[in-house]
């Protein structure tokens, strides 16, 4: 199996690290093309893997194509590789918010596999959802499988859409997690703890409390209300947070990453 990637972004770096680390390919069967130069050198430092500045080498030969640059670069890269595609490679799009029509048309080529994953994947704990059309065969479907399962977990789906929706909340999920994150580190700071305490604090409860959602079969709601004691510290902080309407406010962003999702794909 021979990768070639367009774009050598971290969400590709994520992606081969993955793929090198569970010994799913080797060195040799990775190729990248990135226009920068300093990029290609710390790929090819960090993985010893072949880097190219034209296309046309990356892809030859390449069971599957992987397109990991901005989707804003979608014009300018299927330019490229119009005409040169082989009818037996596959195109694979982390591109978000193109839709696999806008991506057959684009590159005109039926065999394309559109994945969303996320920046977890850096550290193996990657959330992808993807889908594929039918041109794809069960041979290729297995290995993306493989080479997903290697970045953390992943969920196929039948449906297109639910990718969009997997935009708004597993890909750009991260991002949310960082903010609350972020806030509660400032608020032990405020309080008068030292930085490097209130994050190694807050880093561990949010990771825990992941994990315990993780491994419970209670629902997160439930999860909370064993937390909060009646007239305790848990339940001011919580009576806050409903009268700013914290869960009212999330949702919303979500609904607008999804509504913006939409509409970088009407493009």
């Amino acid at each position: 199996m021979i990768l070639g990637f367009v774009g050598g972004g971290l969400m590709a770096e994520a992606i081969i690290k993955g793929c090198l680390d569970k010994q799913v390919l080797s060195p040799q069967e990775i190729r990248v093309v990135d226009p920068s130069e300093d990029r290609r050198m710390h790929l090819s430092k960090t993985f010893d893997i072949q880097v190219y500045e034209e296309v046309a080498d990356a892809i030859n030969h390449a069971d599957i194509i992987i397109i990991a640059t901005k989707p804003q670069h979608l014009e300018e890269v299927s330019s490229q590789l119009k005409g040169i595609i082989e009818s037996n490679q596959v195109v694979l799009s982390i591109l978000a918010g193109i839709k696999i029509d806008t991506l057959t048309q684009a590159f005109n080529h039926e065999a394309v596999i559109r994945v969303m994953p996320n920046t977890p994947a850096q550290v193996g704990m990657g959330m992808s959802v993807w889908t594929t059309t039918n041109k794809v065969s069960s041979s290729i479907k297995d290995a993306t499988e493989t080479i997903l399962e290697s970045l953390g977990e992943q969920v196929y789906v039948a449906q297109e859409t639910y990718l969009d929706m997997a935009t708004a909340v597993s890909a750009s999920g991260p991002a949310y997690v960082f903010l609350f994150i972020e806030a509660m580190i400032d608020a032990g700071v405020y309080l008068g703890l030292p930085r490097d305490t209130a994050k190694k604090l807050v880093l561990q409860t949010v990771q825990g409390s992941c994990q315990l959602a993780l491994s419970s079969a209670q629902h997160p709601a439930q999860l909370k209300d064993a937390v909060t004691s009646p007239g305790g510290t848990t339940a001011a902080a919580l009576l806050v947070l409903e009268q700013r309407e914290f869960k009212a406010a999330v949702m919303q962003a979500i609904i607008a990453a999804y509504d913006k999702s939409n509409k970088l794909g009407a493009r």
